[in-house]
């Protein structure tokens, strides 16, 4: 089949090149490039950058060094500065701890006590505490602190987490025994919250330990919740009552605003789980003849920690209005089967 497209015939002469590109091209020379042109047309303007949007619960950094977490009404504030403690846990601005004179330790603290003695004896000989300052990095929305240099035997790290989801706070703590001997590690959480109108509770086992003779507390463990109204029998004198609780949470209620702890047993690879011990102090000063502030602590039994090993302990903090039908009174049943709902 014949094609029907033009040919040249060579009847006709090509207009000349006049294409700056093209006369380079034919004379092998580099090819000039578009800004070269007179009529080329202007770089465009680059593109303006793009802001990559903050992670749900991300904590700011202020100029003052804390991380504050904010959402849904909930505030939390970490200084890294000074123990990689809880200063502020709030709701709607209403803050649910104490922050009292330094002598009494941050609002919210871990004490941890250590010994190279077996767990039986452990008590006897304290190693440890909490370690200050600690550094500070972000992974994603987490708030991830390790204790600055030399620490010793014990390595420590603390992990801040805002669960927008649940409306809660997540804390890990963890401990690596950096020494090459086993050690009986003993950790404590502890919140300072307000005395005037307080009331703690938690859900406790029929048998109680005995108290410190002489400085004990009255709590109320007759049914399988122990009550303890912060105000009542008031002393001119600091006051302590250990208890064991049976479902790993306590609750503080004061001026309708509800703080619940909830915390698994500290687990590690040489030991394992026992009862929630819950420990609950009555601080008096004698200067001011004042009982400034109530101390809520709740830790596990001693554990062994062999070398290179680890102790996670993750303990989950929630705030909530109490209803205005719900009244804050020892004995009421409805308060627990309030806190249970917001747990669960």
């Amino acid at each position: 089949m014949r094609s029907r497209a033009p040919e040249y015939s060579g009847g006709a002469e090509l207009a000349p090149a006049r294409d700056p590109k093209t006369l380079a091209a034919v004379a092998g020379q580099p090819v000039p490039s578009s800004s070269a042109s007179g009529s080329a047309a202007p770089t465009p303007a680059s593109a303006a950058p793009v802001a990559v949007p903050r992670l749900p619960g991300t904590p700011e950094l202020t100029k003052d060094g804390l991380y504050v977490f904010t959402s849904g009404g909930i505030e939390l504030a970490v200084d890294p500065k000074h123990g990689g403690n809880a200063v502020r846990f709030a709701l709607d601005g209403k803050d649910a701890l104490v922050i009292p004179d330094p002598e009494y330790g941050a609002p919210s603290h871990l004490s941890v006590i250590a010994s190279t003695a077996t767990v039986r004896h452990a008590r006897t000989t304290p190693f440890w505490r909490d370690p200050d300052p600690y550094l500070a990095e972000l992974e994603g929305g987490t708030l991830l602190l390790k204790a600055e240099g030399d620490t010793g035997a014990l390595h420590y790290a603390k992990r801040y987490r805002l669960d927008t989801a649940r409306r809660s706070v997540e804390v890990t703590y963890m401990l690596e025994n950096a020494a090459d001997q086993i050690f009986a590690i003993y950790a404590v959480e502890s919140h300072l919250v307000p005395v005037a109108g307080g009331l703690t509770f938690f859900p406790s086992a029929k048998q109680q330990p005995p108290s410190p003779p002489g400085l004990s507390l009255k709590i109320n463990v007759a049914t399988s919740v122990a009550w303890f109204a912060h105000d009542q029998s008031l002393q001119p004198a600091w006051q302590t009552a250990d208890a064991l609780g049976t479902e790993s949470w306590v609750a503080t209620a004061n001026d309708n605003l509800l703080f619940v702890k909830t915390f698994g047993s500290a687990s590690s690879a040489s030991s394992p789980a026992s009862n929630d011990e819950i420990r609950i102090s009555r601080f008096y000063d004698d200067k001011t003849k004042q009982h400034p502030v109530v101390s809520i602590d709740e830790s596990n039994s001693f554990r062994e920690v062999r070398p290179g090993a680890a102790v996670v302990w993750n303990v989950r903090w929630f705030l909530r209005k109490l209803p205005p039908s719900i009244v804050a009174k020892p004995g009421n049943q409805e308060l627990v089967g309030f806190v249970r709902g917001v747990i669960q």
